[in-house]
């Protein structure tokens, strides 16, 4: 019972630490994202 216990643990950090990492990926990648379309309008707006 106690190693089963201390196995699904192991397994929900592990999940836990993966779905941090891949929620941050996308959020940074949002981020950038975002900052290209910032620059792409300062350009267009400074060449206007």
């Amino acid at each position: 019972m106690k190693r089963k216990l201390i196995f699904l643990v192991v397994c929900f950090t592990l999940f836990s630490i993966f779905a941090t990492m891949a929620l941050g990926a996308l959020t940074a990648e949002e981020i950038i994202k975002r900052r290209d379309d910032n620059e792409h309008f300062e350009t267009a707006q400074v060449e206007a």
